[in-house]
């Protein structure tokens, strides 16, 4: 039987059709110098540009075939969920945009027809900032940004070297720590706990852990690190649900735009509680994740993929199967837009994307150009033609 050939192997793999075979195969393949300039070829042809093939970007093509390469090892089998939906020259289409140093993956349905982002208006909208306000349980309000760490702020609260809030001895009651949409934040707790916070979201929690248990309310979007403490639990209240860890890194997140709460662990193992008891208890592993049901129960937990889910605080997009609703939801936040949609979306699109949140809106719509869409920026509105 012959061998398959690499151009058939990444078909066979960017469709989620690949054997465990294949894949070690493509793996070999791929770090095959002898393969660099069939991969080239074939990346060339799916694009019909050689923009990012030239001599100009050897560390761009370098980043390209790393990802694939540990992309492909990273999985003993292919995903069952991932279906050929859509192809370009038999397979989706790999995109590297040359500049912004992101790098991705998009699905396109059809190489015959080729679109591009509406042109009609040239404005755009610059990537979120590192920012955040904590109102204190007086009523004050204290801005933290980039420059706290710099500029002591004076009395209440201060910003220690390490990141850490460091309050005026006796403060009690609840402090609250939000961003706006376009902002992000990462802070310490007292007990060496980190938080980190998306945009549109906020953390309730106090100066310091002072009782049996160490407990903060979330809404939006939080990843934290929990600094192990068997004799003080540390308990994560979001939307109904509880999230019960000793030492562990987990996401949350509960946006009212979301289909459902979840709660992804990353490391370590929680209990996923609702509030009011009344259902659960759900014990993650490290990477499997629960959501809060329609009904007030949790589901079973699934596997999921925590690199994906994470992404955000380590300054990423990342889409898997993701549909064109899903991408621009996280777009609006972080941009600070509204989306308004002319004509559905088809059901069943999806994208594959990793591109970095310092990029522009004009340079992360570049992940979605695809056959039938079509976007323009007005100021804050983001118009989306779809079909």
């Amino acid at each position: 039987m012959d061998q398959p050939t690499l151009s058939e192997l990444l078909d066979q793999y960017l469709t989620g059709t690949i054997s465990a075979e294949g894949k070690a195969q493509l793996a070999d393949m791929l770090s095959e110098t002898a393969h660099a300039s069939e991969l080239e070829m074939r990346m060339q042809d799916d694009f019909m540009s050689d923009r990012f093939l030239g001599d100009d970007h050897p560390a761009a093509r370098s980043a390209l075939h790393t990802w694939l390469q540990e992309r492909i090892r990273a999985h003993e089998k292919p995903k069952s969920r991932i279906r050929p939906l859509f192809r370009i020259a038999a397979a989706a289409s790999l995109l590297l945009v040359i500049g912004t140093a992101a790098w991705l993956i998009t699905s396109h349905r059809n190489r015959t027809v080729k679109t591009t982002i509406a042109q009609h208006n040239v404005q755009d909208a610059q990537p979120g900032t590192y920012k955040a306000k904590l109102t204190l349980a007086n009523g004050q309000v204290v801005v933290l940004d980039s420059l706290s760490s710099t500029q002591p702020h004076s009395g209440a609260v201060q910003i220690a070297e390490d990141g850490s809030l460091v309050y005026e001895p006796g403060a009690e009651g609840l402090n609250t720590i939000s961003t706006n949409k376009g902002e992000t934040f990462s802070f310490k707790l007292a007990d060496g706990s980190t938080v980190w916070l998306n945009s549109a979201s906020s953390v309730q929690l106090p100066a310091a852990f002072l009782g049996k248990e160490r407990r903060i309310v979330v809404m939006g979007e939080v990843f934290v690190e929990v600094a192990p403490n068997p004799q003080q639990p540390f308990i994560a209240e979001m939307n109904g649900m509880e999230v019960l860890a000793l030492g562990t890194a987990f996401n949350l997140n509960s946006y009212p735009d979301e289909p459902r709460p979840t709660a992804t662990l990353v490391s370590g193992r929680v209990k996923v509680t609702t509030a009011d008891k009344t259902a659960g208890p759900v014990m993650l592993s490290p990477g499997q994740q629960t959501k809060l049901l329609e009904n007030g129960l949790l589901a079973a937990a699934e596997t999921v993929n925590t690199d994906e889910i994470a992404a955000w605080k380590d300054g990423l997009f990342h889409f898997e199967n993701a549909s064109l609703e899903t991408v621009l939801r996280q777009f609006a936040r972080w941009y600070d837009i509204e989306v308004v949609y002319e004509g559905k979306p088809a059901a069943g699109r999806q994208f594959f994307g990793i591109v970095r949140r310092n990029n522009t809106l004009q340079q992360v719509l570049e992940i979605l150009k695809d056959n039938d869409i079509g976007f323009k920026i007005e100021g804050k509105r983001l118009t989306v033609t779809a079909k």
